[in-house]
Order: C-alpha cells, then structure tokens, then sequence
C-alpha cells in the first residue's frame, strides 16, 4: 500500500477486517499523513491510499502497479474535508490521531476476492509473553509480501511489544499466531529503541471501529505505574 499523493517514499502495509457486519481495509494513520506524523489537520493528508502489488514472479525493485485507489475524504457542501475512515483521537495529543485507520470497503469489492479477511473479534486471539508470532509486511522489495517472526516481550493496554524490531514497509501489517490467529497490527517502533517493534491490539482495533468522529469509550487503557 502507499499514499500517491505524498511522495514515493511512503508505503506501508495493510490488511482487511470484518467488524459487526461491516468491512474495512486497516492501515496505519501515518500512511496518510505526509510528515509521518498522524494529526487530525486532514488539510495535510493525503486523498487516497492506493493498493499496488508486483508486477511479475522476479519482482525488480521498484516494479510495481497500483490495482486499486481508496479515497480518504468525501468532501462537504461547504467544501470541508470530512474522513470516510474510522479514526480515534489521543487523549494525551488532542489535535492527534491513534496510529490506525479503518477505511469502509464493501462485501463485494474486488480485494476481498484475493486477501484474506480477518472476522474479529473471532477470530483474534491474547498472546502470551515469550510466544512466537508473525509480522506480515512489504518491506525491503516493497510491495512483495514477506513474514518475520517476532517473540512477544511486552503486554499493556493497546499495545503489545515484540522483539526483534521491524522494518519499514511493516507498518500496518498484521501479526499472527501459529494458528493464524490475529494477534495485532504493527505501527512502528518505540521511541529510541530500534530493538523493538509495537502494534496495536485487537481490542484497540474494535474499539476504532466503534468510534464516532474519533471519539471510542472502549479504547484499551494502560496498566497504571507504581
């Protein structure tokens, strides 16, 4: 996946999801957002988010066609952009956004023919500390798809940690157990620690798409420090 309208240099990855009826193509926020920075000022955003795949089997870099457009915003009758996607406000940063989006899709669209659709909460599972899981991602020979395993070093509210760390490429890329089970979404790296790589929970990801204009009762909360 990558945002055409902010450069060559920004490309993720994504995945599908079912939540209480309705379809969504999940990514990370910072796929729209130019400066890598998810901030709810939608004049600094991206339009759309393209799904483009390789070209052939012996995937030169680079080569790569775009084979569907998501557009972000629908646009008011005052010419106001307002985001089509499911979105959730930090309360730490108010004039910014949790690292994820839940773009509507319907039943029938086209990817959901040739990607996998996780149905959550079924078919979403808690791991363990210590327990193997595995990142999917389009990294390095972007956009092929490639796995990596990860151990589960860290546990807390809407975040899970792992170790080693991951790529870029990997943001917005599902994790799964050894059952498949969805595990979480990646979206980065811990702040000074290129050892490590953090993704969203399951329950995170539900709680976005129960959100109205970016506001969700349900977000997970941290464990408090003592």
């Amino acid at each position: 996946m990558k945002n055409p309208d902010i450069g060559t240099g920004v490309y993720g990855s994504g995945f599908l999801a079912k939540i209480e009826e309705a379809f969504y193509l999940v990514t990370v926020a910072h796929l729209g957002d130019p400066q890598l920075l998810p901030r709810k000022d939608w004049s600094v955003w991206g339009n759309k988010i393209q799904i483009v795949e390789p070209t052939g089997p012996n995937n030169p870099e680079g080569s790569w066609a775009g084979i569907a457009d998501h557009q972000l915003f629908r646009t008011s009758a005052f010419g106001h952009r307002i985001p089509r996607f499911k979105y959730f406000i930090r309360e730490d940063q108010p004039d910014g956004v949790a690292d994820v989006i839940l773009i509507p899709i319907e039943a029938s669209d086209p990817l959901m023919r040739h990607y996998r659709c996780f149905n959550l909460p079924e078919e979403s599972t808690s791991p363990s500390l210590g327990e193997v899981v595995t990142l999917l991602g389009r990294r390095d020979d972007f956009p092929s798809l490639a796995t990596r395993e990860h151990h589960i070093v860290q546990v807390d509210g809407p975040i899970h940690v792992l170790s080693p760390t991951s790529s870029e490429g990997d943001s917005g890329g599902p994790v799964i157990d050894e059952m498949g089970q969805f595990v979480g979404m990646n979206f980065g790296v811990p702040p000074g620690d290129n050892y490590k790589s953090l993704i969203l929970t399951p329950n995170a990801i539900l709680a976005v798409a129960q959100s109205t204009n970016g506001v969700s009762q349900t977000w997970p909360k941290f464990r408090e420090r003592r």
